[in-house]
């Protein structure tokens, strides 16, 4: 390798992205580096995905043996380095070498405000369900394409995963007769939109203690009322009418 005759510099990227561009490219030789600089203007937030070609190879496959401000996600400024080592990458080549830097637009890491609204339960709402029946769950927020799921909470601990489904904003929760009464919660997570927990709720038993005693009562009224045989006595003779005397 002998000299650098020139460098210069190409973007490419769309219509719509022209104003970004790679100035001030300049390289120098120090030892078996190749030091190139250049500045990268853009805008706030773009991420660039820069590259060296050399004519060695017709400019056909990027250089690899660099290091520095090259690679994805490098930023607009100035001042941008690039160390290639260019004698051990192309220890065999001898004659002139043009140098071309390329950089190919990539995503803007401030995105802007998202729109997508927080989880948050419709119901239950303070309500209560019977052992054996169905607990309407409804909820609104998060996106539509994510994945939600929904667990019941006893005392800030998880006792049973209920669903995993995509994000309708609503379950129908049939309750097990072997579920214990008290006050529950439900939490519902999302794959992007965090997390929502309900207001308390309660399982109740399915027939009130009330309604189980009352026949138990019932049947020991009549019980007794049939012990007690109404009260009465058998007669006795003194109680029978005395009979009229014969006739001679």
């Amino acid at each position: 390798m002998t000299r650098i005759l020139s460098c210069f510099a190409l973007l490419l990227c769309c219509a719509s992205l022209s104003a970004q561009k790679i100035e001030n490219v300049k390289a120098t030789v120090h030892g078996d580096d190749i030091i190139i600089t250049y500045d990268l203007s853009g805008k706030d937030g773009q991420e660039f995905k820069i590259n060296l070609y050399a004519s060695n190879s017709n400019f056909s496959k990027p250089i690899v043996k660099a290091s520095g401000d090259i690679g994805s996600k490098i930023t607009p400024g100035k001042d941008k380095r690039v160390v290639w080592n260019a004698k051990n990458e192309i220890s065999d080549y001898r004659g002139d070498l043009v140098i071309e830097v390329r950089g190919e637009p990539g995503v803007i890491s401030s995105s802007p405000t998202s729109s997508v609204r927080p989880l948050s339960f419709l119901s239950p709402a303070g309500s209560g369900v019977k052992r054996g029946k169905t607990l309407n769950v409804s909820w609104t927020g998060g996106s539509p394409s994510e994945n939600v799921e929904l667990n019941l909470i006893k005392d800030g601990v998880v006792k049973e995963k209920l669903s995993s489904q995509n994000n309708n904003g609503v379950y129908f929760w049939q309750v097990p007769k072997g579920t214990k009464t008290g006050t529950y919660q439900l939490k519902l997570s999302g794959n992007t939109s965090g997390e929502a927990t309900s207001s308390n709720f309660k399982v109740k038993p399915k027939v009130s203690l009330l309604l189980k005693v009352l026949p138990v009562i019932a049947v020991v009224g009549v019980v007794a009322a049939v012990a007690g045989g109404g009260g009465g006595t058998e007669p006795t003779a003194a109680d029978l009418p005395i009979p009229p005397e014969p006739i001679n």
